[in-house]
């Protein structure tokens, strides 16, 4: 079992499918979760694992029409269990990572398709990005397990192929 930090850029990954087909209108909750999905299939702890949004996100779900998916999130955050679901003012990584302690020297991921050109270099080298397959279903941009490890402590480069799902 693993222990490192994940944090998932909710926000971000809620507009996975609508940036990428615009088939869906504004923010989908269950690309978030399938996200989150692809990790605890891995055998990463969801203990390990938070998933921050950006406190407009009440918002954009209303926009959308999709008040039933900030429902379902409030109900994530209200359980208490992990992984943890938390709001986070403007800038969510930058906040996540100060309110965290967070540094160059911490093992963890950023899981988001930004591509966080915002964010200090170091930062950076934690982000695993995350696309769509053809079949529209969240996937993770990594090589292997060893790349993967690798971006836990701010190495490697871009990751090169499409993880396939099981």
């Amino acid at each position: 079992m693993r222990t490192d930090l994940i944090i998932l850029d909710g926000t971000n990954l809620a507009y996975l499918r609508w940036d990428a087909c615009r088939d869906e209108v504004g923010p989908c909750l269950d690309c978030v979760l399938q996200v989150l999905d692809r990790f605890l299939d891995r055998g990463y702890l969801a203990e390990t694992m938070l998933v921050v949004f950006d406190t407009r996100i009440q918002q954009r779900f209303q926009q959308a029409n999709r008040e039933a998916d900030y429902e379902r999130l409030l109900t994530y955050m209200q359980r208490g269990t992990a992984p943890i679901f938390r709001f986070m003012w403007r800038n969510v990584i930058k906040s996540v990572l100060h309110a965290l302690g967070v540094d160059a020297t911490s093992a963890f991921l950023i899981v988001t398709n930004d591509s966080l050109r915002d964010q200090p270099a170091w930062v950076a080298r934690h982000r695993i990005p995350a696309f769509l397959d053809q079949n529209n279903t969240p996937q993770l941009l990594i090589e292997s397990e060893a790349a993967l490890q690798d971006r836990f402590h701010g190495g490697g480069g871009v990751p090169l192929r499409l993880e396939v799902s099981r």
